[in-house]
């Protein structure tokens, strides 16, 4: 195998392995490693190892910085729906008590579900909490009115 050399006999270095231009690249104009291989005419494995080999970290495997981020929408293991991103996790049932009730309402508060169903969003089942006392108090009550519920049933 043999080394290319400049005019003046020293040992070329191949654009892939310049630091500065692999930066230059990825980070400020947000090249892919495929696009930065494309460029220099090599495969984006040689990219990937002298971008490790000079310590320059590398985005998220999906980022694209033209390209918008989205939430997705899942189910926690607890019943209650979700969006999901990145870098947070928003619950539904907050989003929608701080569109009827306003962030400073919300921010501190505990919401309630008033059925306990706890993928019911309908604002007219949330109620905002200011304490956790309040909130354990609004589930004491709905436990006690399920008590009076079957016994009266029962008789």
């Amino acid at each position: 195998m043999s080394t290319q050399l400049t005019l003046t006999g020293e040992p070329a270095t191949p654009p892939y392995a310049d630091p500065a231009r692999l930066e230059e690249l990825y980070h400020e104009q947000g090249y892919s490693l495929r696009e930065i291989a494309d460029e220099f005419n090599c495969h984006y494995t040689t990219v990937h190892q002298y971008m490790d080999q000079h310590g320059i970290e590398r985005r998220e495997t999906n980022y694209n910085p033209n390209k918008a981020q989205h939430a997705t929408f899942t189910m926690h293991t607890e019943g209650y729906e979700l969006w999901v991103d990145n870098s947070s996790t928003l619950l539904v049932h907050r989003l929608v008590a701080v569109a009827n009730h306003g962030f400073d309402a919300v921010c501190d508060g505990i919401i309630h579900h008033e059925n306990e169903i706890k993928w019911d969003n309908r604002p007219e089942n949330l109620t905002v909490c200011e304490s956790h006392r309040q909130h354990i108090q609004l589930h004491h009550r709905t436990d006690v009115a399920a008590n009076q519920t079957q016994l009266l049933s029962d008789t």
